[in-house]
């Protein structure tokens, strides 16, 4: 196998755009959201929504104003080699981590609730398999198998919310202390615009799959159309989750997996949490194959392979690894993943577009292919 550049159309890239999105997010993302924003959730999880869709429009920018190109290209032109290498590597190590919590998350949510005798390492160890089995096959082979797998997650999502509808009650939206708002939104803002919403800067490095030509229809708006989408199902999850549960949404890690336990229609229809399992698996698994090809791409850019995804195996492992020793206990990886990581995607995510869009604005027509 040699290096190729691989294309894939909008549509695929905006399925790609859903599953990361959404990923093991719609499912994680309810509790630490309520447990630092209440009853505001969903306020601060719409907010974010719209802080992302302006990271996304950058993004889009640069792809635009660089006809195309690959970032890990126009960057060495914009900056020089070891500053746009020190750029790539701060997202290299982000994306290593993300991975690695990815897989984690997979392996705490089976040992922890579902499979309680089977260790956390086999449950990572094959979520990491498949994902570097499927980023072996090629971007374009991953998009088309994603489009069945995300119909198949946000149908059981969908099902869920809609025949929990009898649990909701409008009035456990209201806050318990009404004066204190500011501060609650605005720590929930920070969560979400970093996870996940922020993340969406790293579709700067996919950018490029899709292909550009003169007088070609416009496809952008396909993309605002998939995160939109996204961003809907999320903040759908949140608000229905605090309408169910009310404060006690910050009691229960897994919200979606607990309202789903509560849902008992006669005799015909109980126990359907394991739905919301089998979504957590699917979303997972696509967010972590997504993100693994992106590490792969920063990667073989520097190696001097012949086969531009000889790396994908090492690195699974290398994540397989860390996933294993990064995260000491749960408090440990609440801190990790709902602290740490969307201020590191705030920070430096924000910075890494910030830097491109603004040396493409001031250097202008210099940098076009």
């Amino acid at each position: 196998m040699t290096k190729s550049r691989e294309h894939i159309t909008a549509g695929q890239m905006s399925v790609l755009i859903v599953a990361t999105t959404l990923g093991s997010s719609i499912v994680f993302i309810p509790h630490p959201l309520a447990h630092y924003a209440g009853q505001y959730a969903w306020m601060s999880a719409l907010l974010a929504a719209g802080f992302g869709a302006l990271l996304l429009a950058v993004v889009l920018y640069l792809n635009r104003a660089h006809r195309g190109r690959s970032i890990l290209e126009y960057s060495a032109e914009l900056f020089g080699k070891p500053i746009s290498g020190l750029l790539f590597l701060a997202v290299l190590l982000m994306l290593l981590f993300a991975v690695s919590a990815i897989v984690s998350g997979i392996g705490d949510f089976f040992s922890g609730v579902m499979m309680k005798e089977t260790p956390a390492y086999i449950f990572n160890a094959t979520s990491l398999f498949a994902a570097a089995w499927t980023v072996r096959a090629g971007i374009k082979v991953t998009a088309r198998m994603f489009v069945l797998l995300l119909t198949v997650m946000v149908a059981f999502i969908s099902a869920v919310l809609i025949l929990a509808i009898p649990l909701y009650q409008s009035g456990m939206l209201l806050p318990i202390w009404p004066h204190e708002m500011v501060r609650p939104l605005f720590h929930g803002f920070l969560l979400t615009a970093g996870f996940p919403f922020g993340e969406i800067f790293l579709y700067a490095l996919l950018m490029h799959l899709v292909p550009t030509a003169p007088g070609a229809a416009p496809w952008r708006g396909k993309l605002y159309k998939a995160y939109a989408l996204a961003s809907v199902m999320l903040v759908m999850a949140v608000l229905c989750s605090g309408m169910a549960f009310g404060p006690a949404s910050d009691v229960f890690i897994y919200s979606l997996f607990k309202l789903a336990s509560e849902i008992h229609i006669g005799d015909m229809m109980e126990r359907t949490e394991s739905i919301v399992g089998i979504a957590l698996i699917l979303g997972s698994y696509m967010k972590a194959t997504v993100y693994l090809y992106m590490t792969n791409l920063i990667v073989a850019r520097w190696l001097p392979f012949k086969d531009d995804r000889a790396s994908v195996y090492p690195l699974a492992l290398m994540c397989l690894f860390l996933s294993l020793t990064l995260f000491d206990s749960p408090a440990d990886f609440f801190s990790q993943v709902y602290v740490v990581w969307p201020f590191a995607v705030l920070t430096v995510g924000g910075a890494f577009l910030a830097l491109h869009a603004g040396m493409t604005a001031i250097r202008g027509d210099r940098n076009r292919a």
